[in-house]
């Protein structure tokens, strides 16, 4: 990619956005653009051991340990056919954006989530909505599966009727933020190194 200046990943924006917030602290921030190592959370895990064992039920492997209505709800949201943990990227400006999206498939591209307290609509500005502006070829839409181990939540995002610009420029103002803040950045990942 010519003339890349930065490269940056959408929970970073996230994490990004919650600095604009004020959700977090300017050190909290530049940590995780350094990528600091913060233990995940138990919350965090079980997000990630809940999206593993969704994707391995989905495929018709045996899952324990979780309610089995909520996985078979799930499983019915997602593809007959996809493909899971795709790498997605585009550029805007210079600016590289890149992550893996859970799954895809079916012109859809869908994320899973795990949450102690659900309210909608949670996700509308989340900057994993740039995986459906980079698939824009291919998907229409950005689906969030979301359940609180009790219930299952559904937020769907058309890429017809989904304004990104907000989103692109938050990643132009990230952008901003971290060539004022190079001395104090010393990842140099983040530079496209």
């Amino acid at each position: 990619m010519s003339g890349l200046r930065l490269q940056v990943y959408p929970s970073l924006l996230n994490d990004w956005g919650k600095y604009q917030q004020g959700m977090i602290e300017v050190e909290d921030l530049l940590d995780r653009i350094n990528r600091v190592i913060i233990p995940k959370t138990e919350a965090q895990l079980a997000g990630l051991d809940f999206e593993d064992a969704l994707i391995r039920y989905a495929g018709g492997q045996t899952v324990e340990g979780y309610n089995a209505e909520i996985l078979d709800e799930m499983t019915h949201y997602l593809p007959a056919y996809a493909t899971t943990q795709q790498f997605v990227e585009f550029e805007h400006q210079g600016i590289r954006v890149y992550g893996k999206a859970d799954v895809v498939g079916d012109g859809r591209v869908i994320d899973i989530k795990t949450t102690g307290h659900y309210a909608e609509p949670r996700y509308m500005m989340s900057y994993q909505n740039l995986y459906l502006y980079a698939l824009r070829g291919q998907c229409t839409t950005m689906e969030y599966l979301i359940t609180d181990f009790h219930r299952v939540y559904r937020e769907v995002y058309h890429i017809s009727s989904y304004n990104f610009t907000d989103l692109l420029h938050g990643v132009e103002d990230f952008a901003r933020f971290c060539e004022e803040n190079r001395s104090r950045i010393s990842d140099p990942r983040i530079w496209g190194n």
